[in-house]
């Protein structure tokens, strides 16, 4: 599951303070790996070997946003090895839904890691 916001984004602060830093100290007992990247951070990073043992191609924050066509922050990915997993959740605008969203969209991540690629749209 991957996070991305901004510097300065009250929104993304919100999301991190109400759902996901209780989600982040409970992923290794959920299953789920909590990661965000700044969509204005241009450090490069490397994603880590890839399955033909090579170190993979370098990016940063941004080059990973503009890849996925995220525009707003904050943006929730829900990412496997074969690309998104279930959709998106884009804002965040309801303290009172947004917890149940994200719970269906992690099961709907988990299912599609178990079949093997992309849940269906």
């Amino acid at each position: 599951m991957v996070l991305f916001s901004r510097v300065g984004c009250v929104w993304c602060a919100a999301l991190r303070r109400d759902q996901l830093s209780h989600l982040a100290r409970e992923a290794p007992a959920r299953g789920v790996r909590v990661v965000e990247f700044d969509v204005g951070d241009t450090r490069q990073f490397s994603p880590g070997p890839s399955k033909d043992g090579g170190t993979g191609a370098a990016a940063s924050g941004a080059d990973l946003a503009d890849r996925l066509g995220v525009r707003v922050t904050p943006t929730v990915v829900f990412l496997g090895p074969r690309g998104e997993l279930a959709d998106r959740l884009i804002g965040y605008s309801s303290r009172d839904f947004y917890g149940a969203y994200l719970d269906e969209r992690i099961e709907r991540a988990r299912a599609a890691l178990r079949a093997g690629g992309p849940a269906s749209q």
